[in-house]
């Protein structure tokens, strides 16, 4: 049987509401290695976590992530009166524990502002051996090379982006190793796990890229992943996952 493997905890747990410091504690302590979380830039530059580009509060559109102050996001309420946490709150509290994989999110390709102020701020608190920046855009991920190459990145492939075979796989081997101090220490790949069979894993072990698969909820597909030999996984039930990975 393959290692086991590491066990990502899909914006925290799916037990509370997502992307929240409340949820990412939960999913740490049901056995999460490390955690995924979405980042959008706020109107006044602040990096916070939240996964859509509209907000939606009581099934009522607000408007964009990015129209509103992260002051003005502080005085929203979620469900069960939990607050969308900024980027530089989620570091203080959960970094000390658990290394983090954050999703650049932006729209109209206006990357280069978020890109700049999520570097300032692992800058500011030395992580970058504790994370792992991801993107559809792949684009984006070359500009974060460039401007911090110890810091790992991985493409994400899924609907957007097509499959993996429209992609030149050698070239993305040459963005950023997984330096975490439990990472992978080789560049690293997110693919949606329905993409995944035995040829795209060879491919991608081929191309000396370490396989992260998303999002896994189902034991009989946690299997599968683990039995396909992928280095992590994805899931919004930690907990789950981690009793499927103990059986084996």
């Amino acid at each position: 049987m393959s290692k086991k493997p590491l066990v990502i905890g899909h914006r925290g747990h799916e037990r509370g509401p997502e992307n929240t410091i409340e949820s990412f504690l939960d999913a740490v302590e049901c056995g999460a290695e490390m955690l995924e979380l979405d980042v959008w830039l706020t109107a006044d530059g602040v990096p916070v976590v939240y996964h859509d580009e509209f907000l939606m509060v009581g099934g009522e559109n607000r408007g964009r992530i990015a129209q509103h102050t992260a002051l003005a996001l502080q005085e929203i309420e979620l469900e069960g009166g939990l607050k969308i946490p900024t980027l530089e709150r989620v570091f203080t509290q959960l970094l000390p524990r658990v290394p983090l994989n954050i999703e650049l999110k932006f729209y109209n390709l206006h990357y280069r502002p978020l890109v700049g102020a999520v570097l300032d701020l692992i800058r500011q608190f030395k992580a970058e051996r504790k994370l792992l920046v991801s993107s559809f855009f792949h684009q984006s991920l070359e500009i974060v090379q460039r401007a911090e190459p110890t810091l790992a990145t991985a493409p994400i492939f899924g609907v957007p982006t097509g499959p993996p075979h429209e992609h030149d796989l050698e070239k993305l081997a040459t963005l950023g190793p997984w330096r975490s101090r439990i990472g992978f220490h080789r560049p690293a790949a997110v693919v949606d796990y329905l993409m995944l069979d035995e040829k795209v894993v060879r491919d991608f072990k081929r191309s000396k890229l370490a396989l992260v698969a998303y999002t896994v909820d189902e034991p009989e597909d946690m299997r599968r992943m683990q039995r396909l030999g992928v280095e992590g996984i994805i899931t919004k039930r930690p907990a789950l996952l981690r009793r499927v990975l103990n059986e084996s």
